[in-house]
């Protein structure tokens, strides 16, 4: 807006945050409008965020000393309580040893209980409801229409998107890649994506017609370029060596 960027209000999206990876533009239903295909940490993982019992991240110096403390946290039972342990709590925030004699104690009380309700109120907080990555149909007038995708793009994360032509049929393949090693310590690496094609006469987004793409290893980004005017996907993987795929018809 004349040199100036402004918050757009989607309302159809508002209502849903996620641990967005990727986006990628890409005239999907060939109405002349642009749709986009919107990556997320997948399904796959040991949270379940939804609508009705978001994930919870609280942020602050919860024991006054120079490291930054992250507070994991779900709704049960109608209150919040921590995703960690006493243990793993007490490492990162000690003063919880002392506070919180018990397992018993600490499986039994809510984060206020915990932690105090005045420093979760001044902490940073966020908080997600889905880990679904997703494709948004741009339907005009401000509005989309949010779409799971099928069952196997949600392995794992996708970090990157690209459209390429299919020469078979003409029509775009959508490729999705990415996983993640990097988790935190209780949490197991997000390495079970392989990737995903996905072809643009897919209207319906079905699992059936999605086809994996070649790679498991912790892939950050993809790139395609032209050797003798043959496509390569070049993937860029994290603390390995590139992966190069060449196009065959």
């Amino acid at each position: 807006n004349h040199g100036h960027f402004k918050k757009l209000a989607l309302p159809a999206l508002d209502k849903n945050k996620g641990w967005y990876q990727s986006i990628k533009g890409f005239d999907y239903d060939g109405d002349g409008d642009q749709d986009y295909f919107i990556g997320n940490l997948g399904l796959n993982n040991k949270f379940h965020a939804n609508p009705k019992k978001p994930l919870h991240i609280y942020a602050d110096y919860f024991d006054n000393n120079s490291s930054f403390d992250i507070i994991l946290s779900k709704t049960l039972n109608g209150n919040l309580v921590p995703v960690r342990g006493k243990q793993c709590s007490t490492e990162q925030t000690p003063f919880l040893g002392k506070k919180i004699a018990t397992y018993n104690q600490f499986a039994n009380a809510t984060l206020d209980q915990i932690y105090g309700k005045e420093k979760l109120e001044k902490a940073y907080h966020l908080y997600t409801n889905t880990f679904a990555s997703v494709f948004l149909e741009n339907q005009g007038n401000k509005n989309f229409k949010e779409i799971k995708l099928p069952n196997n793009c949600q392995f794992g994360p996708t970090l990157a998107f690209l459209i390429q032509k299919n020469k078979k049929n003409q029509l775009m393949d959508i490729i999705g890649v990415g996983n993640i090693y990097e988790a935190e310590v209780e949490t197991i690496r997000y390495d079970a994506s392989k990737g995903f094609i996905l072809n643009s006469d897919n209207k319906e987004l079905k699992s059936e017609s999605t086809s994996f793409f070649p790679t498991n290893k912790n892939t950050k980004a993809i790139k395609q370029i032209e050797i003798q005017g043959i496509p390569h996907f070049i993937l860029f993987n994290n603390n390995d060596r590139l992966s190069v795929f060449k196009y065959q018809e």
